[in-house]
């Protein structure tokens, strides 16, 4: 019943759709087949009496009942164009799973045999294990997005109209859950990231001890925004990145060292052709987790210009842990919530932050690397690399040479330095090899050069 209990996951949210529709019968509909609504939340009690009956086995009486339960709602005027794709979703469900069950599986529409007691003292809700929401949350209400697209035709843009049609389609798709659960290995994971970059150690553990509060409580990530505050060149790109690949939750990032537009962070109301949705509304909508990682880098630089407004003024609202819950995108307002997003914003400098915006983060100061840090940093990235390329080796002294550089040039190097090693014909990469690919680069090479983790050379 793998089908139907995936579909299943997503009725409730269908139904708070169609109810959020308008239909004057709805609680009706449901009482004429003997679904006693003992809530407020009739989506999720009319759930709970469906999956009651694929619990039992009474496939033939779910698909009879569930067809006449649609059939006898009154959606608008349209009801077909609401309640046909959920027929037509749960119908290929059941072709798919009668095929694969040697149980017969009654299709949407035949009558069921005999006259069985659909509902003997129905559960309360919730009951089920396969409407198992212990591990997501609800990022938006359906009530809320039917409000939104309604407030579309309000728009003389007919490019804005497309655009809320669009985005609303996409929304429709993915519905309105979000997983907050992490991978078992993840704090095991977390460790060894820590002992990879022993510069970010402290920011790791902040975000260890976060997630196992959440593990340990099931409940969704709370995590303070993170400012990393530190000189360029220590590698706080590739920490995001290696975060990212450890965490398993999707990332997204915005660079504020050019930027002008105030719309890039929370959206721009469509009024224009050109308006779009912000990077939170975008992220979150498509992510499948309630705590993708946003990273704001230099945000310090940020520029104030007067036609657009300042790029950081959202951030006082996103960061905020009471209103980021009711959080709406300037393009598409529907309020969504992005209490649990994690934030990683980088600066050179954070006195050049407005105050009230800076004592919004826990920051963390971080200096150069030592010289043992850089070995176990230089150590980390050969490893990753060279599990890509099987048979190929470095020297003690390329090591030693390409600790002077940030983590994302030393991948950059090492990366064109094994395939001028594997052109030449040699499995081994020599210092020499590796100085001839630095200096073939436009990498300024000037005596007293500040590279990577200011090194001079």
């Amino acid at each position: 019943m793998a089908d139907i209990e995936g579909i299943m996951r997503d009725l409730d949210w269908q139904l708070e759709w169609l109810e959020a529709t308008g239909p004057s019968n709805f609680k009706d509909s449901a009482a004429k087949l003997g679904v006693e609504v003992r809530s407020t939340d009739v989506p999720a009690a009319l759930v709970a009496h469906f999956v009651h009956l694929l619990e039992q086995g009474r496939d033939e009486a779910f698909a009879h009942v569930f067809e006449e339960f649609l059939d006898g709602l009154e959606v608008g005027t349209r009801p077909s164009v609401l309640t046909k794709p959920i027929l037509k979703h749960l119908h290929e469900c059941l072709e798919r799973d009668e095929v694969d069950s040697p149980e017969p599986v009654t299709k949407l529409g035949d009558p069921p045999s005999g006259s069985p007691s659909l509902f003997d003292e129905p559960p309360e809700p919730p009951v089920s294990r396969i409407v198992d929401r212990t591990q997501s949350r609800k990022l938006f209400s359906g009530k809320e997005l039917v409000r939104v697209i309604a407030t579309a035709t309000t728009y003389q843009n007919e490019t804005a109209r497309n655009q809320y049609d669009k985005i609303a389609t996409d929304l429709g798709k993915i519905g309105p859950y979000r997983d907050f659960g992490f991978a078992p290995d993840v704090l095991s994971a977390l460790d060894k990231l820590a002992e990879d970059l022993p510069n970010f150690s402290a920011v790791i553990e902040h975000i260890a001890d976060a997630i196992n509060l959440a593990i340990t409580s099931q409940r969704p990530l709370v995590l303070d925004p993170i400012l990393i505050v530190s000189e360029p060149g220590i590698g706080k790109s590739y920490f995001v990145n290696r975060l990212h690949e450890v965490l398993g939750v999707p990332s997204a990032r915005l660079s504020f060292d050019n930027l002008q537009l105030g719309g890039s962070l929370a959206g721009a109301e469509p009024i224009w052709s050109t308006s779009q949705p912000g990077i939170v509304f975008t992220t979150m909508a498509a992510s499948h987790h309630l705590s993708p990682i946003i990273s704001l880098d230099e945000i310090d630089k940020a520029s104030m210009h007067h036609a657009y407004g300042d790029p950081l003024s959202p951030l006082h609202t996103l960061l905020e842990p009471e209103s980021a819950r009711y959080f709406t995108d300037g393009c598409f307002p529907l309020p969504i919530d992005v209490s649990h997003i994690i934030w990683i914003a980088t600066a050179n400098r954070r006195d050049r932050l407005d105050p009230p915006l800076a004592s919004r983060f826990l920051s963390f100061k971080l200096s150069r690397p030592t010289p043992s840090q850089r070995r176990v940093i230089t150590s980390s990235v050969v490893t990753a690399l060279l599990r890509d390329y099987d048979g190929m080796a470095f020297t003690d002294e390329v090591i030693d040479r390409i600790g002077e550089f940030s983590p994302r040039r030393q991948r950059q190097l090492l990366t064109s330095a094994l395939a001028r090693a594997r052109r030449c014909g040699e499995s081994r990469v020599s210092l020499g090899l590796l100085t001839e690919v630095i200096n073939r680069t436009d990498l300024d090479q000037r005596p007293g050069k500040t590279l990577g983790f200011g090194v001079k050379d």
